[in-house]
């Protein structure tokens, strides 16, 4: 598979979140975006965690801080979901992560496959911890180890000719089913 290759090129630096869209800015969340982050790398997905608490202020101070991926599916009686599970590990060996954020991925959504397909592509990710009022609390780069491909190509194989009759239920269903904990066992 060929890949974009977005390792940043800039030197250290200030990073700022402008143009941040405003449809988004009253929601918090894992939002995987396309941006620009770096003219000479061109357009890719970017990841914003957004938390308007003072504990995304804590999340940016974890040393060393490391981002993984869990996913798996789920059939609900509104059709499949796929689901991922970003975490950060606890610095103090604690054995529940120091974070966590859940996103849902809609398999009949071409746009949201998509996009996410783009991001699997790319050689690194980029995280931006935003908090309020869209101020940068840590911006982080990682090479690309998460095999979200794979996962992305496993939800279209066993979503085939699976439709999807009402995503907004079908994610009430899984969130009612599992808590953040329990998807985080499933690793």
């Amino acid at each position: 598979m060929i890949r974009h290759d977005t390792k940043l090129t800039l030197s250290a630096g200030r990073f700022e979140a402008v143009d941040f869209p405003t449809e988004l800015s009253l929601h918090d969340g894992l939002l995987p975006l396309p941006m620009i982050l770096d003219y000479t790398v061109g357009e890719e997905v970017a990841l914003y965690w957004r938390d308007r608490t003072p504990f995304i202020h804590q999340l940016a101070a974890i040393r060393p801080f490391q981002f993984f991926l869990i996913n798996g599916l789920f059939r609900s009686s509104c059709g499949p979901l796929m689901w991922m599970l970003f975490y950060v590990p606890n610095p103090d060996s604690e054995p529940q992560p120091f974070a966590m954020m859940e996103c849902h991925l809609n398999p009949a959504s071409r746009a949201q496959v998509d996009l996410w397909r783009r991001l699997s592509k790319q050689t690194h990710w980029h995280l931006t911890l935003l908090g309020n009022n869209n101020r940068v609390a840590g911006f982080f780069e990682f090479e690309n180890v998460y095999l979200l491909g794979d996962a992305l190509d496993a939800m279209e194989d066993a979503c085939r000719d699976k439709p999807v009759t009402d995503f907004m239920r079908a994610k009430q269903e899984f969130s009612d089913g599992y808590t953040l904990n329990e998807l985080y066992q499933m690793a």
